[in-house]
């Protein structure tokens, strides 16, 4: 983001300088006259102004460039005794004010804000090239047209949105469709993914932190909570929340406020929350894995999106959307044989919308201007486990009473071990020996709780 700076007072702007060039492109005028044909030859995403300055005041600079530039940010700066000055800017057109002498944790969420608001506005002007979320949701399945209408119903409403459902499924996509169609559509979506981070990282990068509060921690930061301000946070993987952030993260949904890392100051949120995971919450609270009283407050809205398995008749649909889309950003076209449709709607898709997307794009890739891509082209013989010699050397273990599904998840278990095995602990090999993609097996692998680090030791 580029950021004009704009006062007489040379040390001021200096100051200013110093402490934002780190993160943003800086460039200072030292009146509004400059400042104004500065803007007239670049481009300036926000610009910050004294107000009394010799050739044109801060107030007149705001004027001509609101009319000149209205999609860049104004923010005036002015003494505590001339707050009638802010007051008139903002009538004027400025965006913000900051008083004298300038509190930097302030200005740092001041232009964090604005920031955001940039790419939103910037996001916003993209939107006849890049569909929004619902329209990316492809399909005329059941299933589909279910959490649609589901999207539409509680888009305008402040409750929280419980979201499950597998990996893969369409559970980000899903939140943003609720986000956009409903009122809070023009504000920010901020999304964090809590299994990714460390619990003192996570609650930094949710509530923010000030200067000093632990090592490394050189500047102040707002936190998502301030960011997503009256528009939505999407928690993914909230299931992989520490206990210490589940009561954290309850206090902010019942009171709407938060103290940041190592900060004093009590502050206010109304974002909405829209929170995912792929983990059985009503389990992780019997065994006291998950809060009970913040999964109550999470469950009031709650819907699940489909396995892919389970909205099949939608693969033929997303199968075309990829091609193209992918097709697009290779520069490459080429046609489907009628039998590749065929093929990838009958096969298992364990990482659901995600593997089949992959799966499209690896055939895509691999037949790259083909005009024609056949089913000859994209099934190529593997070598697989045989499962004939793993049941017949362990038949006597292979007791039918205990169930099937229980029977098929232990064999299951057993293939993928002995392939690991086979094929020294590598993922790609082994994924390849089992006929399956890495992603799939990235999935057993979380399913039987298997640790390579031991196996291999």
């Amino acid at each position: 983001m580029h950021i004009l700076l704009v006062d007489d007072e040379i040390h001021a702007t200096n100051a200013l300088k110093e402490f934002l060039e780190d993160d943003y492109i800086i460039t200072i005028r030292n009146n509004g006259k400059e400042a104004l044909d500065f803007l007239k030859q670049e481009k300036v995403d926000l610009v910050i102004t004294d107000h009394n300055m010799p050739l044109m005041t801060g107030m007149e600079l705001i004027k001509e460039g609101k009319k000149l530039f209205p999609d860049c940010f104004f923010v005036m700066v002015t003494a505590h005794s001339s707050l009638e000055h802010a007051i008139e800017a903002l009538r004027t057109g400025a965006d913000d004010y900051l008083l004298k002498p300038i509190d930097f944790t302030e200005l740092e969420h001041r232009v964090l804000r604005i920031k955001q608001l940039n790419s939103w506005k910037n996001a916003k002007a993209l939107k006849a090239q890049n569909l929004p979320a619902m329209s990316k949701m492809i399909g005329k399945s059941n299933a589909l047209t279910e959490i649609k209408n589901f999207a539409q119903k509680v888009a305008d409403a402040p409750t929280p949105v419980l979201i499950t459902g597998q990996s893969g499924s369409g559970k980000e996509l899903l939140a943003k469709a609720i986000h956009e169609v409903g009122k809070r559509g023009a504000q920010p979506f901020v999304a964090i993914n809590c299994a990714t981070l460390s619990e003192q990282l996570l609650e930094s990068e949710l509530f923010g932190h000030e200067k000093g509060s632990f090592t490394g921690a050189t500047k102040s930061k707002p936190g998502k909570f301030e960011l997503a301000y009256d528009g939505t946070l999407f928690l993914d993987e909230v299931g992989e929340l520490a206990a210490s952030l589940q009561a954290k993260l309850l206090r902010v949904l019942q009171e709407k406020e938060f103290y940041r890392l190592g900060g004093t100051r009590l502050l206010k949120t109304n974002c909405r929350i829209v929170a995912a995971t792929h983990r059985d919450l009503e389990t992780m609270v019997k065994n006291g894995e998950f809060r009970e009283d913040l999964y109550f407050r999470l469950n009031v809205l709650r819907v699940s999106t489909p396995t892919l398995s389970q909205r099949a008749e939608d693969i033929p649909l997303l199968v075309e959307y990829f091609c193209k889309q992918i097709g697009t950003e290779l520069s490459s076209v080429s046609q489907l044989d009628k039998d590749i449709y065929e093929h990838l709607s009958n096969k298992e898709y364990i990482g659901n919308i995600r593997e089949l997307r992959n799966e499209v794009e690896r055939m895509l890739v691999l037949n790259m201007n083909k005009p024609i891509i056949c089913l000859n082209d994209l099934v190529k013989p593997v070598a697989k486990v045989k499962v004939n010699e793993i049941i017949n050397s362990s038949a006597d273990d292979l007791d039918y009473s205990l169930g099937l599904s229980n029977r098929l998840d232990d064999l299951e278990e057993r293939l993928v071990l002995k392939a690991f095995t086979d094929n020294n602990y590598n993922q790609v090999k082994t994924a390849k020996a089992l006929g399956i993609t890495r992603g799939a097996l990235q999935y057993k692998i979380n399913k039987y709780n298997i640790d390579l680090k031991k196996m291999a030791a």
